[in-house]
């Protein structure tokens, strides 16, 4: 009777793992679906951004889980074929081993800008159904750990620039050059003139020192900027400021990130410190 149960036990955990192995590839159709899901989630995010943006009222409790769920809704946990198809290679896992046990730090791939994050447009290239994770792997939320939309991420790759995208941020990237991550802690001089940035309190305030960080205007302080070139191996401070009109559940946070790789495909691999986080400020109208 051991013997017949022990068999038994056998054959279903040969059965149960072989079904594991040979669960099917997502169709065509599932891709395309996912990726109108993920787009669906984009818009209502842009809609509540812009909504609280133009009405310029004091937020009730019910605005701001709305917004909560917009933003929670454009950054979800990636399907095993997704985190597949952007796994850093094995030799950087390993070489980063001992640093990514800190708290708040990670190692992650961004892929190529391919068209695929745009407002009111679901993409069907081939390109965009690859990566059908929020974003299309090319925009991140270092806040959530993970990948998200643009329009609540603090960092997004266009050809060989990192630029800060997210809807109501103002994103400063400062390149400190050729150090090694470990390096970049809140006593690096740089943090002194990320702090230095003066935080918007109304609604005017925000869009003049947006135009100024995107170039859009001349900026009596040139030096602080939303872009920053992608070179390998160098190191970089980010501070993230997402605003809304009451309480932004993103903050304002200082972020240590730095280039490992940067190959032809255009994606670039980078590991990540979050070194501070604050409340985010209120913007009056």
């Amino acid at each position: 009777m051991r013997c017949f149960t022990s068999l038994f036990l056998l054959l279903l955990s040969s059965f149960c793992a072989l079904a594991q192995q040979t669960q099917p590839t997502p169709s065509l159709e599932d891709r395309v679906n996912q990726r109108i899901i993920d787009q669906q989630r984009n818009n209502q995010a842009h809609e509540k951004s812009a909504t609280s943006q133009s009405d310029g009222r004091s937020p009730g409790k019910d605005d701001l889980l709305d917004f909560r769920r917009a933003s929670a809704a454009t950054s979800r946990k990636l399907t095993r074929e997704e985190a597949l198809k952007v796994q850093v290679d094995a030799a950087l896992r390993q070489r980063y081993a001992s640093f990514l046990t800190t708290k708040n730090a990670g190692l992650t791939k961004l892929i190529a800008d391919q068209g695929c994050d745009q407002p009111y447009l679901v993409s069907a290239s081939s390109a965009c159904l690859e990566y059908t994770m929020p974003g299309a792997g090319n925009a991140f939320s270092f806040r959530a750990g993970n990948y998200s939309i643009r329009g609540v991420a603090d960092i997004a790759l266009r050809r060989d620039k990192f630029f800060a995208p997210g809807v109501r941020i103002h994103g400063i990237i400062i390149d400190a050059g050729d150090i090694p991550i470990e390096s970049l802690d809140m006593t690096h001089p740089a943090i002194k003139t990320l702090r230095s940035f003066h935080r918007s309190s109304t609604t005017a305030e925000f869009e003049r020192s947006l135009r100024e960080l995107t170039g859009a205007v001349p900026s009596p302080e040139p030096h602080l900027s939303s872009i920053g070139n992608v070179i390998t191996g160098h190191a970089y401070l980010l501070r993230s400021i997402a605003y809304a009109p009451g309480t932004d559940p993103r903050g304002d946070v200082i972020v240590a990130f730095k280039v490992l790789e940067f190959p032809e495909d255009g994606s670039t691999t980078i590991v990540w410190h979050i070194l501070s986080s604050q409340g985010a400020p209120v913007i009056k109208r």
